[in-house]
Order: structure tokens, then sequence, then C-alpha cells
């Protein structure tokens, strides 16, 4: 997972881009980098090793693509689409997400820890022991989704839509929860152990 190519500016320690020597922050040309990048993913259906991590990636179609132990830690996201996507082992820590569209997905095992979560769409996915922990979920949906084993801790959700879920062991333990939707959803089944805010 991921090759181990460090950025060749002297002294940084951060892994390099794919398809480059350099890291998002070192990047000597970025408009060139995303010209490449913009290309290779509208040509290409399977991905592997994709590292992009703290670029900005904005208003991309990328509808039914595959994505595999995949870099996502730092990217900023705008009106990108990943509807019917599938996700396996893919890292978004620390992402931000505006307008995000990842409808009727199949993701596993991806960490989105600390992500911003605005305006997104999830609804009619699998979501399958994914990691939310940190995050920051705001006017987002999970609505008709299958949450199994996924984990919200000590995260903040204001105006959330988990209706009509499959919660099964979902962990909820230290989030802040704001107007938050789980009307034909089986929460019971889910863990909301103390300390925990509801407002």
């Amino acid at each position: 997972m991921f090759p181990s190519t460090t950025c060749r500016h002297n002294g940084c320690g951060r892994i390099a881009l794919s398809n480059s020597d350099w890291c998002s922050e070192h990047l000597p040309d970025v408009e060139a980098h995303y010209a490449w990048l913009k290309s290779h993913l509208e040509a290409t259906h399977v991905f592997i090793d994709l590292d992009v991590a703290g670029l900005t990636l904005s208003d991309l179609d990328l509808s039914g693509k595959e994505f595999r132990t995949s870099r996502f830690s730092g990217t900023r996201f705008s009106n990108c689409n990943f509807a019917n996507a599938t996700f396996y082992m893919c890292f978004f820590d620390g992402s931000v997400h505006c307008g995000t569209r990842f409808t009727s997905t199949e993701m596993q095992n991806c960490v989105f820890g600390c992500a911003q979560l605005i305006k997104c769409d999830f609804s009619g996915s699998n979501i399958i022991q994914m990691n939310f922990n940190g995050s920051t979920c705001e006017q987002t949906s999970f609505s008709d989704s299958d949450l199994l084993h996924s984990r919200f801790i000590a995260s903040s959700l204001t105006d959330v839509d988990f209706v009509n879920c499959n919660l099964k062991e979902v962990l909820y333990r230290d989030s802040i929860r704001t107007r938050v939707n789980f009307k034909y959803s089986n929460d019971e089944d889910a863990h909301f152990d103390l300390p925990e805010v509801v407002r």
C-alpha cells in the first residue's frame, strides 16, 4: 500500500504524490500536475495506490470509478461526484468536502477521521466498517444506507440524516448531535454510551 517515495524537497518527509517527486506543499508546477491528474482520472477506471493528498479537486465527475488503497488525506473536494463508485481501504483523514456526492457507493474500511463533510450525500450506499471518528458533518445525508460497524466517535453531527439505515454496531460515543434524524433506522442497535451530548 502506497509507494514509499518521499518528497524530494530538502528536509521534507512527506510522501510524494502520484506521478510526482513532490508532495502537494512543494509541487513546483501545480497547474501542470493538476492537468495530468484530471486527464488520468477521466481516462482510468480502476485506481490502486493513487495519492492526491493535500490537493484541491473541484467539479470532477468520478462516478462509477474504483479506488483501492488510495490516499486522499487533507485533500479538499468541491462539488465532486463519486456516485456509484467503489472505495476499499482508502484514506480521507483530514479531508474537506463541500457538496461531494457519494450516492450509491460501495465503501469498506476507509478512514474519514477528522474530515469535514458539508452538504454531502452518502444516501443509498454500503458504508461498511468506516471510520468517521472526530469528523464534522453538516447538512449531510446517509439515508437508506448500510453503515454496519462504522464509527462516529467524538464526531460533531449537525442536520445529518440517518433515515432508514442499518446502524447495527455503529458507534456514536462521545458524539455531539444536533438535529440528527434516525427515523426508520435501528438506532437501538447502535451505541450511544455516555458521556455524550445531545441537543
